[in-house]
């Protein structure tokens, strides 16, 4: 039996090193709706939207044995009451062998703005994980083994985030410099699908970033430290060449080294493409992992209602 589910883990692909349970993204600080609900409505009067997509550890897995990790998705925030307020809508498909999780989570998020325009923000998510499993497509070793299922099962559970936004305008040369702390599974939600029992573990994220501005070239340094049972860390360094140009890279700690590269059409529309090499063990089953994402904002405005002046009439003048 133990070698069994051993089988199984394998064939399903955990999403990543250290027991992480949330899906990874190597464009992660393009992403950070899914991290910290605090950032709901955080970009300065836009609506912004977001699509990704991400096939992990290509070659791993078959049809038979299961497909490798993937991850398709998106997402779309706005400013609410005069940015006061912000939504979020964010969802998620992560599909790891004969198992899928589906992940849709609404923010909300209070952003207070002081003299020096530096901006604190908090926010809560509300969510559900929904898991499901292919059982009819599992080879159990031993007929009629209770403990796996012999068809399609799933289940779901209500999640809770939270997350704090800090934004600084200007400093020590840095532009748009953030601070980001958020927890995800705080309520450690149990789902049961089928005779499996899944318990979700809370996540603690801590993002740090900036640009520095040089004229034909940026770069804009992003730091991701990943809390969940083990600790692990990502270091991004991103540059724009003639503000539209995109290329960078990132290390995470054990698990790869990633290239990325992107073409920004507008100041509010862009693409971008990664590859990881994959460092791990792993390496020797995977020719690695490509993440595609594409994100588009668009501002709105309000006019203020023009008030009518009306006569009034008094006997007086008559």
């Amino acid at each position: 039996m133990k070698k069994l589910l051993i089988g199984i883990l394998l064939a399903t692909g955990a999403s990543s090193v250290f027991a992480q349970q949330d899906a990874q993204f190597t464009q992660f600080f393009r992403n950070k709706l899914n991290y910290n609900s605090a950032f709901a409505g955080s970009e300065d009067g836009k609506i912004c939207a977001s699509l990704l997509y991400r096939t992990q550890w290509l070659g791993f897995g078959s049809k038979e044995k299961g497909q490798s990790p993937s991850t398709f998705g998106g997402n779309v925030h706005a400013p609410l009451l005069g940015g006061k307020l912000g939504l979020g809508l964010n969802i998620f498909s992560d599909n790891q062998g004969f198992e899928s999780t589906l992940t849709p989570t609404i923010s909300v998020a209070y952003h207070h703005t002081f003299q020096n325009q530096h901006k604190l923000s908090g926010g809560i998510g509300i969510g559900f994980i929904q898991k499901s499993l292919d059982g009819g497509k599992l080879k159990p070793q031993n007929d009629g083994d209770k403990a796996i299922p012999n068809s399609l099962v799933n289940g779901n559970a209500l999640d809770l985030n939270f997350g704090i936004y800090y934004q600084i305008p200007s400093i020590a040369g840095f532009d748009k410099v953030y601070a980001s702390l958020s927890g995800t599974h705080l309520n450690q939600a149990q789902v049961n699908y089928g005779p499996i029992k899944y318990n979700a573990t809370m996540h603690y994220y801590l993002m740090l970033g900036g640009v520095y501005d040089m004229g034909t070239f940026t770069i804009e340094p992003n730091i991701f430290v990943k809390n969940a049972i083990k600790t692990s860390l990502d270091l991004n360094v991103m540059t724009t060449y003639n503000g539209n140009i995109l290329g960078g890279i990132t290390y995470r700690s054990v698990d790869a080294l990633a290239l990325l590269a992107g073409y920004k059409f507008s100041d509010v529309s862009s693409a971008m493409v990664s590859y990881d090499l994959t460092t791990s063990k792993l390496s020797q089953f995977s020719n690695g992992t490509v993440e595609i994402s594409y994100r588009h904002c668009f501002g709105f405005k309000t006019e203020p209602p023009v008030k009518t002046i009306r006569p009034i009439y008094t006997p007086r003048f008559l």
